[in-house]
This record gives C-alpha cells, sequence and structure tokens, in this order.
C-alpha cells in the first residue's frame, strides 16, 4: 500500500502505523475525517493489526456488566467503569454504550447479556431457558443471530463463551450445558461453531459422578484456550476439550479439585472464590473470616501466585461507604463483609482482582495494592445514600448485590459473516459506523 492520503505527504503505511498507537475511541473519531481513512480504518486487516498490538496494553479501557438482583432484566443490568483508565469514554450511557441496536423497538422482547470473549458478547431474549442466541460486538454494534440450539428443554442452561481473533477475522464458540438430575459421570454437551456454522452434541464422559450446577454470583464457565472450565455442585472443576469436533474423538472429561480442597472445611460458607482466565486458568478465594485473599493459576498443576492478602483497608473504605455515624455498628462490620465477593479478573490486568460489596464494584491491584471503587453510568440513579436507606430498610434475605457479572474489554474484533441460512445479521464491516 504505497497511495499517500489527501493533502499529506505520508503514505497510508506509515498512517496505519501512527494509527496503531491510537486509542479506540480516536480512531472511531477519525473514521469521520474522511472517506479514505474511514476505508483505513475499517479494514479487516488493520482492524487485526491493533488487536494484536494491543493485546497485552494494560492501559486498555475495560467496563463491568452485571445486575443488582436475581430477578435479572434489561432494567436493571448496569455498567461499571474505572475512571482512572478512561473507561467512561466507552461506558458512555445508556444511550451510548448500550445493545439497543440489537432491540430497537422498546416493546420488544429484553435482551439478557450472558458472557464476553475478545470484544464479542453473547446474548439471548430468554435468560433462564435460551434457545436463541446472539454474538455481537457493542464496539462496533454488528451482529448476528445463530441457529436455535437441538434440544428443547423446559430446564435451566449454564452457557459459556469463547472467540478467538484468527487473521483478518474470527472465530467463537457458545457452549450449553443443560442441566440434568440428581449425579451422573455422563451428560451433553452442545457446542456451536460459527466456523461449522451449526451445532454438535457430544456425549462427556466423567472419571466420577458429578451434580449440575450454576452459579448467580460467578461465571459458572471458563473457557482457556479451547478447553471448558465448569464448577460443578461437588466442589470440582470439570475439564473438557473444546477443539476435538471429530465423531469417534476422545469425549472424555477430567475433574481437577480446588487448589486450596484442605481448606474448605475450614472455609464453611464464609468465603467467596471464582474461576478467571488470563491465557491460563486462575482461581480467587476470598476468606472472609480473616478478610484474606489469595489466587492460585493452574499450569500442569496448581501454583500458588498471591497467598492471604490482607483486605482489610478495602474492607473498611467499602464499609465506610454505607455505614455513616448514626448507622455504624462495630459488631455488624465482620457480619457485613460476608456480603462482600469476588466477582473475577480484570480482562486487561491479571494483577487486578474484582470484587463486590452489595450492587457495587471495586478494582484491587494486588502487586499495588491499591484499590479504586468502579463508577456506574449517571443514569442509573443509585447514589450511596439512597442505597444505603435502601440497605437497612429491607428484610429480603436476597438483598441487592451484583449477579450474573462479566467484564468486556471492547475490542473492534470483525464478526465472521454467518454461513447458516435464515439468520438475521448486521455484520457488514465496511459500514462501521
Amino acid at each position: 500500500m504505497l497511495t499517500k492520503t489527501p493533502n499529506t505527504n505520508l503514505t497510508d503505511d506509515i498512517w496505519l502505523e501512527i494509527f496503531l498507537l491510537l486509542p479506540l475511541n480516536s480512531i472511531f473519531k477519525l473514521r469521520c475525517v474522511s472517506k479514505v481513512w474511514s476505508s483505513l480504518l475499517s479494514n479487516p486487516n488493520f482492524i487485526n493489526k491493533w488487536i494484536q498490538f494491543n493485546s497485552s496494553n494494560e492501559s486498555l479501557p475495560w467496563i463491568v456488566f452485571h445486575s443488582y438482583n436475581t430477578v435479572y432484566s434489561k432494567n436493571n443490568f448496569l455498567i461499571s467503569y474505572a475512571k482512572s483508565l478512561n473507561s467512561k469514554s466507552i461506558s458512555g450511557n445508556e444511550h451510548g454504550f448500550s445493545f439497543r441496536f440489537l432491540n430497537p423497538n422498546p416493546h420488544d422482547q429484553s435482551i439478557y447479556l450472558l458472557d464476553s470473549s475478545n470484544g464479542l458478547v453473547l446474548c439471548t431474549p430468554s435468560y433462564y431457558r435460551p434457545r436463541i442466541y446472539y454474538v455481537c460486538n457493542p464496539l462496533t454494534q454488528k451482529w448476528v443471530s445463530l441457529p436455535p440450539s437441538p434440544t428443547s428443554t423446559t430446564s435451566w442452561v449454564v452457557n459459556g463463551f469463547t472467540c478467538e481473533s484468527i487473521s483478518s477475522t474470527s472465530c467463537y464458540k457458545v457452549v450449553r450445558i443443560p442441566k440434568f438430575e440428581g449425579s451422573s459421570n455422563k451428560f451433553s454437551i452442545e457446542i456451536f461453531s460459527s466456523d461449522l456454522g451449526e451445532w454438535i452434541i457430544r456425549e462427556v464422559t466423567c472419571p466420577a459422578s458429578v451434580i449440575w450446577h450454576y452459579s448467580h454470583v460467578r461465571k459458572s464457565i471458563v473457557i482457556v484456550n479451547g478447553v471448558l472450565y465448569w464448577t460443578e455442585l461437588g466442589n470440582r472443576i470439570l475439564t473438557y476439550s473444546l477443539k476435538n469436533n471429530s465423531e469417534t474423538g476422545d469425549r472424555q472429561s477430567r475433574l481437577i479439585n480446588f487448589p486450596d480442597m484442605e481448606l474448605e472445611d475450614s472455609y464453611g460458607d464464609n468465603s467467596s472464590y471464582c474461576l478467571g482466565q488470563l491465557g491460563f486458568l486462575c482461581y480467587a478465594r476470598i476468606m472472609t473470616s480473616q478478610k484474606i485473599l489469595s489466587v492460585w493459576v493452574l499450569e500442569d498443576e496448581w501454583h500458588l501466585l498471591h497467598k492471604d492478602i490482607d483486605l482489610s483497608d478495602l474492607v473498611a473504605e467499602m464499609y465506610s461507604k454505607f455505614h455513616v455515624c448514626e448507622f455504624e455498628d462495630p459488631e455488624r462490620e465482620d457480619e457485613d463483609f460476608m456480603e462482600v465477593q469476588v466477582l473475577g479478573f480484570s480482562p486487561v490486568d491479571k494483577n487486578v482482582i474484582l470484587l463486590s460489596y452489595h450492587i457495587f464494584v471495586w478494582a484491587f491491584n494486588i502487586k499495588t495494592r491499591r484499590h479504586e471503587e468502579l463508577s456506574q453510568t449517571s443514569f442509573l440513579g443509585n447514589t450511596h445514600s439512597a442505597y444505603r436507606y435502601q440497605l437497612f430498610n429491607t428484610h429480603s434475605v436476597d438483598r441487592y448485590r451484583v449477579y450474573y457479572p462479566f467484564a468486556l474489554k471492547p475490542m473492534p474484533t470483525i464478526l465472521p459473516p454467518p454461513s447458516w441460512a435464515g439468520t438475521l445479521a448486521n455484520v457488514n464491516v465496511s459500514n462501521l459506523q
């Protein structure tokens, strides 16, 4: 590419090298400068280069989506973002960084957000028993609907999602594990691959019986490098490779114990844990009785990365946000720490753990021991004082807290054109807005 951009002495290649250094919000603004720049910055080759160039950039903005009630609907889904990373520029507001492009008619059915990977988000119009799914990029507002899942079920389903960028496009997989009763050493996994354009059903065998499990407060399925990790009810992690699509291939799964299994009895119900992935499987757990956090990573075996990180200062700040003089109760602080949940990991920095206290989210950097309360979009209208009134004037067992959380690193990832028939889609990359 040796052409020159109008009114400059720089070739397009030089401009592209400059554009690689710019943040996303600047790139999207520059596409409005001219048709030439719009063409350059919308080109799949440039987008792929930008993703690769910025893949390890820890200063990229990111946001957290979560609900604040077990009754999950579009009306109570929140956006939290880190001011220190200028994430507000991409979180916007209810009318900006939203998912209304999936459902322009406000009287139509709701859209529920399930998971994200590499800038793409998995959605469904029916949360508890979904058969219809959408995959979209909220940054570019491109989306595609998938064929209905092959089985109709009246039971719950746990979902997983992963996306990988390949060359100038991407490929993704959606995973469904329908609920099965009792304990069993065999169950079905449904997998949709954008490469194949169809659902396949795999009968998975386990070395021991497992019990179907789903969590409201953490991701139940994490997919790392093509391997599925699912936390079953027996407090073990089931692993299964998604890379084998052959009809006669190995359907055997493995069961992995948590690294702190020997401490499980001492934790009891007074602990919170989560799985995450940053190129490898991560496991974090809070021991509430001692206000400490530990983190492990799984390679061939578990390795302890951070042991017994003191969270006392962070907990004190969390507590002070809601307990002013007239409400302070020294005996309640320890009890209230049980409301602190570990949600996951930052999608850009392996040292940052996401924690919640009631409906608010904090980012805690294990390396620097610094923490930051994430801001929430202004249209929510949930101030600390207003929420504190709700907190102390409700007798509900399910007081407001963070549910269905996932972190998103907005990326200009390109959706592959659908190869399946009878689908709705908006993936024309030459018409990005």
